[in-house]
């Protein structure tokens, strides 16, 4: 018998393959993730940054939208003290915009204070 797969293991930076298919865009896989009762949508890499810091920093709009409907943390930080919003670049400001109004949105106390940038 093959044993269970573990989506939310790590590779040595901290990435899983939520991680990895955020920052790429592979969004019909994410939901296949997410569908996992074991999924972690908030882990953070080893520079803090979560899968929907991944996408924002890549500009993938619909895998941004898409760890948002499945509740992910918006307002938590990276080790550089930055949230998904902040790691949009500059070409991406609808994403940005609606990345700030989402967080917004979020109710107060979710704020998590130990997040970084510098991947994928």
């Amino acid at each position: 018998m093959q044993e269970p797969l573990d989506v939310n293991a790590q590779s040595m930076q901290g990435h899983t393959p939520l991680h990895m298919c955020a920052a790429n865009g592979h969004v019909e896989v994410m939901q296949f993730l997410l569908n996992q009762k074991s999924c972690e949508p908030d882990i953070q890499t080893k520079l803090g940054n979560t899968a929907v810091h991944l996408a924002a920093l890549n500009a993938r709009v619909e895998a941004c939208k898409l760890l948002i409907n499945n509740g992910v943390d918006l307002k938590k930080k990276n080790k550089s003290g930055k949230t998904a919003a902040d790691l949009c670049p500059a070409e991406a400001a609808d994403l940005k915009t609606y990345l700030i109004e989402k967080t917004n949105a979020e109710p107060e106390g979710r704020d998590d204070n130990d997040s970084e940038f510098g991947e994928v």
